[in-house]
C-alpha cells in the first residue's frame, strides 16, 4: 500500500480499484449468509479484505480469479464462523459443558469454595469404577450414553436408535444422573 502514498498507483491502485468494485457484492453476501447478524457483515468483509491485501501485495490476480478469491475466502470465514456458534449453541444445551462453554467470572482467593460434591466424587472414581458405573445403565439408558461419548448429537443418536432427538436428549440426562448417583453411593458410601 506504500505504493499509492507515493504516486505510484499501479499495484497499489490495482488492489484499491479491486476492493472498491468487489466490497458491495462481499456486504451483500455476508448480510445474507449472517441473517439476523446482518451489523456483523462489515467485520467479516473487512477480514477478507485484509486477506486479500496480504496475499496479493503485488496487485490482484486478474478477474474473474479476483472476484473468486474474494468471494471464497469470505465463505469460508462465514461458514468457519457458523461452526462455531453451533459448537457454542451445542456446548450451552449440554448440561455437562454449559459449565465449560460460558465464561467463567474471575474468582477471588479468598471466595473459593469447597469442593462440590461431583468434584469429591470424580477424585476418587478409577477407570474401572466407571466402567462398573455405565454397565449399571439400563439397555435402554447405555447406548445412548455410549453414542454420545463417541461425539454423536442428539439428532445423530436419535438417528442410529431410531428414536427422536428429543427422546435421546432425556435419555442422556437419565443417564448421567443415574451414573452421578451410581459413583457418588460407590466412592461416597452415601454420606456426599
Amino acid at each position: 500500500m506504500q505504493n499509492m502514498d507515493s504516486g505510484d498507483r499501479s499495484a497499489g491502485g490495482g488492489l484499491e480499484a479491486a476492493l472498491v468494485t468487489h466490497r458491495p457484492m462481499l456486504l451483500n453476501h455476508a448480510r445474507s449468509f449472517l441473517g439476523p447478524r446482518r451489523e456483523d457483515a462489515q467485520d467479516f468483509v473487512q477480514d477478507t479484505l485484509e486477506r486479500f491485501v496480504t496475499s496479493f501485495p503485488q496487485g490482484p490476480p486478474p478477474e474473474p480469479r479476483c472476484a473468486g478469491w474474494l468471494m471464497t475466502t469470505l465463505t469460508h470465514l462465514l461458514i468457519s464462523d457458523w461452526r462455531k456458534q453451533v459448537v457454542r449453541r451445542k456446548a450451552l444445551s449440554d448440561p455437562a459443558m454449559a459449565h465449560t462453554a460460558t465464561p467463567q467470572p474471575v474468582v477471588s482467593l479468598d471466595s473459593v469454595r469447597p469442593p462440590a460434591v461431583v468434584e469429591k466424587v470424580m477424585e476418587k472414581v478409577t477407570p474401572d469404577d466407571f466402567k462398573a458405573a455405565v454397565a449399571t445403565l439400563s439397555p435402554k439408558l447405555r447406548p445412548v450414553y455410549e453414542l454420545h461419548v463417541l461425539g454423536l448429537s442428539h439428532e445423530e443418536i436419535g438417528s442410529r436408535l431410531g428414536i427422536k432427538a428429543g427422546a435421546a436428549r432425556k435419555r442422556l440426562w437419565e443417564a448421567r444422573r443415574r451414573l452421578a448417583a451410581h459413583l457418588e453411593m460407590g466412592v461416597l458410601g452415601g454420606d456426599a
